[in-house]
């Protein structure tokens, strides 16, 4: 089976990674093009502040999913790496069931703190009370958001990352579908939250039963008599990485909204707007691209570091680390040309001030597409103060400098910002994984 125990020479689990960061991107692909469909019609439908309060709602409970939940796909992927998926799937089983249970926990509290919020805030962020009951229902699939983890580390896991990439744009398919016909059919906000919930509700579900099935022909989820040991025992570590992950997308969600909050604060409503445009032009390819190689590269590394493999890790890092960088590079080439009439023409005249900034963010994100490999492999030692504390590191950096630069030069501060951080970041990535290449070496010695 394409399971836990596949770790194998660099060269090859390097193409590996590259194969299945090219399906996730395709798949993420397709899911950023029918979302922009379902949204043009649900703009359409709803017109502008139906929209809003449509966009609202949905922020709503996607800011509390991604502040409750727990990273249980990275969990999942890191320490199946060191378990025998033929020798040991009783373990495996009881690491997914724990995984799980994260997810069902984690889903409640989020589920319960959407509804508080738009029941209490609702009203100040533009949320009409006449639509009630609806509201609160649509706030509650909170909850449904954090159900992916688990089932994707288990597709992941089993090296099966086309069928997460179908699964990625199953929601938003559905969603064009469905606001196709209500917009044909006349129908109002409601049924488009309604229509919003159903899609999320029914793509986790066929996210779960993926995973169900692939976790079943794996044999892993027959409990076995014996060892009486729990996750918690036999995973070292298992608790501290769990939360230790959830600070870094703590550190994570600063960066992203702080940056934005800290320009409108310190140059006014127009350099906000400036800088949101430098980073939707300067930053096009960093998220896609790093949200489909890191979790392809942390499967490889994370059975490579259980097996020993330090040679293989590197060869492994570096491939994958030079094939990002030239997709980032030819990115950069082609905001440095293009990204003035680009801007141009997708935002207006005004908003060409935003492109110096652009070009130094492009110029980042080349170190910092760069970098991903070396941070999977950071993630896959499990060494908590290396993978908590560089990005610690990196956004006090970052928001220092974004303060001193926005005072002294303006919007073009979010680059100087962006590039301090990386060339940060790289020295701990760097110094970080020799020293996990150094205590790998010892036991050699």
């Amino acid at each position: 089976m394409g399971g836990t125990n596949g770790a194998s020479d660099g060269r090859s689990a390097a193409g590996r990674a590259l194969r299945n960061a090219g399906k996730l991107t395709l798949g993420r692909t397709g899911q950023g093009v029918m979302g922009f469909a379902a949204i043009a019609l649900a703009a359409r439908a709803l017109g502008t502040d139906g929209l809003g309060q449509l966009a609202v709602l949905q922020s709503v409970i996607a800011a509390v999913a991604g502040l409750i939940r727990f990273d249980t796909t990275a969990t999942v992927v890191r320490y199946a790496g060191g378990i025998d998926g033929t020798g040991e799937p009783a373990r495996l089983g009881r690491l997914l069931r724990f995984a799980a249970g994260l997810d069902g926990l984690a889903a409640l509290a989020a589920s319960l703190v959407a509804v508080a919020a738009v029941a209490l805030a609702g009203p100040l962020v533009g949320v009409p009370p006449d639509l009630g009951p609806v509201a609160l229902v649509y706030a509650a699939g909170a909850g449904v958001l954090v159900l992916r983890g688990t089932p994707q580390g288990v597709l992941q896991t089993f090296d099966r990352f086309g069928l997460a990439a179908w699964a990625s744009v199953l929601t938003p398919t559905v969603r064009v579908v469905g606001a196709a016909a209500l917009w044909a059919a006349d129908f109002g906000l409601p049924a488009f939250l309604w229509l919003w919930l159903g899609s999320q509700v029914a793509s986790r579900g066929v996210l779960i039963a993926l995973a169900l099935r692939v976790a079943h022909a794996a044999g892993v989820l027959r409990r076995e008599p014996g060892d009486a040991r729990g996750t918690r025992d036999r995973e070292h570590g298992i608790w501290a990485f769990a939360w230790g992950l959830n600070a870094t997308r703590a550190f994570a969600l600063v960066t992203q909204h702080g940056t934005i909050l800290l320009a409108g604060a310190l140059l006014g409503p127009a350099g906000a707007g400036l800088v949101r445009v430098a980073r939707a032009v300067g930053e096009v390819v960093r998220k896609p691209v790093q949200s489909a190689l890191s979790p392809a590269v942390l499967r490889e590394l994370a059975q490579q570091m259980a097996a020993g493999l330090s040679a293989e890790q590197r060869t492994t890092v570096r491939r994958t680390a030079a094939t990002g960088a030239v997709i980032a590079a030819a990115a950069f080439a082609v905001v440095l040309v293009a990204g003035k009439p680009v801007i141009e023409a997708a935002f207006g005249a005004d908003y060409t001030a935003a492109y110096p900034a652009a070009v130094l963010l492009a110029l980042a994100n080349v170190g910092s597409i760069a970098l991903a490999p070396v941070r999977q492999l950071i993630v896959a030692s499990g060494r908590m103060v290396y993978v908590v504390g560089i990005p610690a590191v990196g956004t006090t950096v970052q928001i220092t400098v974004l303060t001193m630069t926005f005072l002294e030069w303006g919007v073009i501060g979010v680059g100087i910002a962006g590039l301090a951080r990386v060339a940060v970041g790289a020295v701990l990535l760097l110094t970080g994984a020799r020293r996990i290449a150094r205590d790998q070496a010892v036991p050699a010695g």
